[in-house]
């Protein structure tokens, strides 16, 4: 008696102009909870390097490029958890989920794309530094462009290792190419701008970096 011949596989169903965007490539196993999970790390890693770049104190990279190519990527994640909720989860969840990140993902897309065709708006040149203790007072020449004169940004800098340092901005001026730095005590300097209209010198009373 000849075996038995197993019946063809069922052939996947015709592509249908009409279906609904991200339903035409859904997966035919969907993972809400794995996409709920991936885009809830997503937007969590997105908090953490905004909150970084806006606060008084932050962790940066001594490559000014790389810390551009950090913020544009995560610029990206909102956009990356939106679509990746809608294409694995369904139903409610999906829309509830896709309006909440939504709310992040279309704002950050306006500075990551003139991150793309631009660069970082405003370049940073670091000229010198002094050591004040355990910490550097770095002085950087910024460049926001050929419509924009050249300014002084002065920060508090502890290296942290691989690159990376915690950092303070503790001056700023405009129309100024250079500063010197004075370190009066361990914990205190003096900055001169050669600033013009700014040309007093600035005390400025070094802080710890988050407790350290």
């Amino acid at each position: 008696m000849p075996p038995a011949v197993p019946p063809p596989a069922p052939s996947p169903p015709p592509f249908s102009p009409s279906a609904p965007p991200f339903d035409r490539w859904k997966p035919r196993r969907s993972r809400p909870g794995l996409a709920l999970c991936g885009s809830a790390v997503a937007l969590s890693v997105y908090v953490a390097v905004v909150v970084n770049f806006v606060a008084p104190v932050g962790v940066r990279f001594a490559s000014e490029r790389v810390n551009t190519c950090v913020v544009f990527f995560a610029l990206l994640l909102p956009s990356i958890a939106f679509v990746l909720i809608l294409w694995q989860c369904q139903g409610a969840i999906r829309t509830a989920g896709a309006i909440l990140v939504a709310l992040p993902a279309l704002p950050s897309l306006v500075p990551a794309f003139f991150l793309l065709a631009a660069g970082d708006p405003v370049s940073y040149e670091r000229l010198h530094d002094i050591r004040a203790g355990r910490f550097h007072i770095v002085v950087y020449r910024t460049n926001g462009g050929a419509t924009t004169s050249y300014g002084i940004c002065v920060r508090q800098e502890l290296p942290l290792g691989h690159g990376l340092s915690l950092v303070r901005a503790i001056y700023g001026a405009t129309r100024a190419e250079d500063a010197t730095v004075e370190v009066l005590t361990p914990n205190v300097v003096r900055i001169v701008s050669d600033n013009s209209g700014n040309p007093e010198p600035k005390t400025v009373q070094l802080q710890p970096l988050l407790g350290f």
